[in-house]
């Protein structure tokens, strides 16, 4: 009966936009400091959708870890394995759900714990996951009370070499040969800008969508470094929201948005 519930309410987070590989219940021997779950099975598990602790957010991350315990430890849940199922290090990715059908990422961004980040492909019910991280900000939560892990302005950047969120106006897009650019000010040599490689963004069908971003007021995450001016690489468009007037908009395969 457990199981089936369960897999009743994963079917809530099996999305087109992050299709989701398959469903099974696991049991979680222990969990790594870096937020890895190891599985009865032998099986590693890494959270999709979240940022890599760092040593900057340390007590952040070990309070992550000391939560997760309380969560995952002798407890039945459900994982769900998201494309790509592995990453670079042979861990399985995946949303990993608790009986009460929420997945564990829910309850680290609700408690300030984590930050979102979609490097790679984003996992099923992500724009969840940005709400529960904009709750725990909003409520100044955990990292979110401190002035490193601050929203940035597209004006003034500030720190590189780092995971960032930042906000502004895109004042242009623009491309070359094969990239497709959003130019957050007049000198695109020194001025904030995100650029996403051309195959990678008609691959995702999100061309469309990009172009429109021209004139409005987006967030975007990611890893922010110095290439003529502060830079960020976009590998996909849900690491941006649009700052509508009537809420929030996220990417979607038809270029529509949603709230």
């Amino acid at each position: 009966m457990w199981l089936g519930a369960c897999l009743l309410l994963a079917g809530l987070w099996l999305q087109p936009a992050g299709g989701a590989a398959s469903a099974e219940t696991v049991t979680v021997l222990r969990v790594e400091a870096d937020w890895v779950l190891v599985l009865a099975d032998g099986r590693s598990v890494r959270l999709a959708g979240l940022e890599t602790p760092g040593t900057a957010q340390q007590r952040f991350a070990d309070a992550a870890v000391t939560r997760l315990r309380e969560r995952a430890l002798g407890r039945p849940l459900t994982l769900l394995e998201t494309a790509p199922a592995e990453d670079r290090y042979g861990r399985a990715r995946g949303l990993v759900l608790g009986g009460d059908g929420a997945p564990l990422q829910i309850d680290l961004l609700g408690e300030g714990l984590a930050r979102v980040d979609f490097a790679g492909e984003p996992p099923a019910g992500w724009p969840q996951l940005l709400s529960a991280e904009a709750a725990a900000r909003f409520a100044r939560k955990g990292l979110w009370g401190e002035a490193e892990f601050r929203v940035r302005d597209a004006t003034n950047v500030g720190l590189l070499d780092r995971f960032g969120l930042v906000e502004g106006r895109v004042r242009e897009v623009a491309r070359s040969k094969r990239w497709i650019w959003l130019n957050f000010g007049d000198d695109w040599r020194r001025d904030f800008t995100i650029g996403m490689r051309l195959a990678r963004a008609r691959a995702l069908g999100a061309m469309t969508w990009l172009e429109a971003l021209q004139g409005r007021l987006v967030r975007v995450r990611g890893w922010l470094r110095w290439y003529n001016g502060p830079y960020l690489e976009l590998d996909h468009p849900a690491s941006i929201e649009i700052l509508a007037p009537d809420g929030i908009r996220y990417w979607s395969p038809d270029g529509s948005g949603s709230g």
